[in-house]
């Protein structure tokens, strides 16, 4: 639905499961639902990231995928909860780069 032509899914970039190799990629959190058709897929893109060498964190949520931010009676994850684990690793994340003691580098 998002890329120009359907050889587009071909490229990497596009889906990185599909790069030859994910050393040097970035640290990651892999949230999936329990039943998510991708789940599978998102799970095995987290143990190539680990094999990499890339720290990975991954939490496995029990209900339907279409969970982010909202709870439905069909999802029964709590999307809500989901959007406080993501922000609570992007905060963690982007403090863990700071300079200690909140110096300057430049």
């Amino acid at each position: 639905q998002y890329l120009p032509e359907p050889t587009a899914a071909l490229d990497w970039r596009a889906s990185p499961m599909r790069a030859p190799s994910l050393e040097g990629a970035c640290p990651a959190f892999v949230a999936t639902a329990s039943h998510d058709v991708l789940r599978d897929e998102a799970e095995e893109y987290a143990r190539r990231l680990r094999r990499a060498g890339v720290t990975v964190k991954q939490k496995r949520y029990v209900g339907w995928h279409g969970f982010w931010g909202r709870r439905t009676r069909r999802s029964k994850v709590d999307g809500l909860k989901v959007l406080e684990d993501v922000a609570a690793e992007l905060t963690a994340a982007f403090l863990a780069s700071l300079p200690p003691n909140g110096s300057s580098t430049g």
